[in-house]
This record gives C-alpha cells, sequence and structure tokens, in this order.
C-alpha cells in the first residue's frame, strides 16, 4: 500500500472517523484559501488594467471633443452670418 494510505489508515484507528474528516477539512480549507489568494492577485491586476484602459478612454474623448471645438466655432460663425444677412 501507498504510505499515505496507510497514514490515513493509522490515523483512522487513533483519531476516529470525526478526526479524519477534520483533518480533511482543514486541508481543503488551506488549499481554498490559497487558491483564492492567488485568485485575488490576478483579479487585482485585471482591474489594474481596466482602471488603465478606462483613463486612457476618456483621455482620449477629451481629446475628440477638443479637436471638434474649432469646426464648433466656424459653425456658429457661419449660421450667425447667415441669420445677420436676413432682413
Amino acid at each position: 500500500m501507498e504510505p499515505a494510505t496507510l497514514k490515513a489508515l493509522s490515523s483512522l484507528y487513533v483519531y476516529g472517523p470525526l478526526g479524519i474528516l477534520a483533518a480533511l477539512g482543514f486541508v481543503l480549507y488551506f488549499l481554498q484559501v490559497r487558491k483564492t489568494d492567488a485568485m485575488m492577485k490576478r483579479n487585482e491586476e485585471l482591474s489594474e488594467k481596466l482602471y488603465e484602459v478606462s483613463l486612457a478612454s476618456i483621455q482620449a474623448d477629451v481629446d475628440h471633443s477638443r479637436a471638434y471645438e474649432p469646426l464648433e466655432k466656424f459653425f456658429d460663425a457661419v449660421l450667425r452670418a447667415v441669420v445677420e444677412r436676413k432682413p
């Protein structure tokens, strides 16, 4: 038999079934905590990337709006000139 199986059987004899279940619960808990920590680190990295993309998107929108300001001023001037010419 494998050593892990022999150890589990000897633990069953010493601690009983509830001891084995408690040990298994602790092992699974710590594995889950480790997995959760890795996932949280990955989520933080993705959040930072999303933040950077959002800032770039906002800056692009501001630049786009600034590019149309001279064109809007020109059309406003043309419209004012057309309206003022009509008697």
